[in-house]
């Protein structure tokens, strides 16, 4: 399982508000653009090419939602007691690593860290694990499927759970973070690029 180093969440967005001097238009110019439109349709229809394509849309809205985000946007909270831009970013990078350890059959240990590292790296190791949960999936026949258990420990506990958890659980919970993004960029004037359809799984053209 990954290796996760535990640090403030202050820690973390200093280091982000660091690394801004590169510029949005560096970071763009090498970034993953692998889910920048969903891609092609698969050429068969099983299980795991449907929870696949399930995951490429999360990939897709993930791409465009946490893309060209400021140091205003990241610093947003809605309220006191709730999660900033930035630290429901993080959430969610833990939650699909918690999808990439189920579909590996790997345990996945609470409470959940922080990261010590910037925005940018952030979004792109999500990127990455999406695009190999999804590659993974792809590949899963029914049986193997089926025999994926959720796997947790929380201090001295180790839990199992069937695999339908994975769907109402971590994807669920990452797909209802992710438009919470959506909408903290859109409050603080940054909303995302109006041209994104993911009914279409692109940028349709002005």
């Amino acid at each position: 399982m990954k290796t996760i180093i535990y640090v403030s969440l202050c820690s973390m967005l200093s280091l982000h508000l660091s690394a801004q001097g590169s510029g949005v238009s560096a970071e763009n110019s090498k970034e993953n653009k692998h889910f920048e439109r969903v891609p092609d349709y698969p050429e068969r229809l099983t299980t795991g090419t449907s929870l696949a394509r399930m995951i490429d849309g999360l990939g897709f809205r993930y791409y465009w939602g946490s893309r060209d985000l400021t140091p205003e946007d990241l610093a947003y909270r809605p309220s006191e007691e709730a999660r900033s831009t930035l630290e429901t970013l993080s959430h969610i990078h833990y939650m699909v690593l918690f999808i990439e350890n189920i579909v590996k059959s790997e345990v996945t240990v609470f409470p959940e860290p922080a990261l010590e590292v910037s925005y940018q790296e952030l979004r792109a190791s999500t990127l990455e694990s999406i695009q190999s949960i999804s590659a993974k999936l792809s590949n899963m026949d029914a049986e193997s499927f089926s025999k994926l258990e959720v796997k947790i420990k929380a201090g001295q506990d180790e839990m199992q759970f069937p695999i339908w958890h994975l769907l109402h659980g971590p994807i669920g919970d990452t797909y209802y973070h992710l438009g919470q993004v959506v909408s903290f960029r859109r409050t603080t004037g940054n909303p995302i690029d109006p041209n994104v359809q993911p009914f279409f799984g692109k940028r349709m053209t002005p």
